[in-house]
């Protein structure tokens, strides 16, 4: 198949099934003895919809990653509500554009919920540099 063959599609961020109602980008610090210790810069996104909400967590240090907290309410060891399980999958599906990897808590600890095709990887890095 020739380039002038391919079909093309363009999917703009308009076209996601959701949008973080809150993104902020925070700097927590750890100080031992009065002097810095540990710091964690990070972008906090939030989603809510329909009585649910989802945080995630990017740190900077490891921007490709994306990490998803159990939904509110009810937590890790709750079972989802069929609205917060909608809002989780829109989420995923949002974060899936932006992000190499996501990762879930879960009983034991982050564990991997999506990992990126290498053609995509390729694309993500390409934007970044850019």
């Amino acid at each position: 198949m020739s380039l002038a063959e391919t079909e093309v599609l363009f999917v703009s961020g308009e076209d996601d099934a959701i949008a973080p109602v809150r993104l902020e980008h925070r700097m927590d610090e750890v100080m031992v003895g009065g002097e810095p210790d540990q710091a964690c810069n990070y972008l906090a996104y939030r989603f809510e919809r329909d009585g649910a909400a989802l945080a995630v967590r990017v740190y900077m240090d490891e921007a490709d990653r994306a990490l998803l907290s159990p939904p509110e309410p009810g937590g890790a060891m709750a079972e989802p509500t069929p609205a917060a399980e909608r809002l989780r999958q829109d989420v995923l599906c949002y974060l899936a554009r932006r992000f190499r990897l996501i990762e879930e808590l879960g009983e034991a600890g982050y564990e991997p919920v999506w990992i990126a095709s290498e053609a995509w990887r390729s694309l993500l890095a390409a934007t970044a540099r850019h």
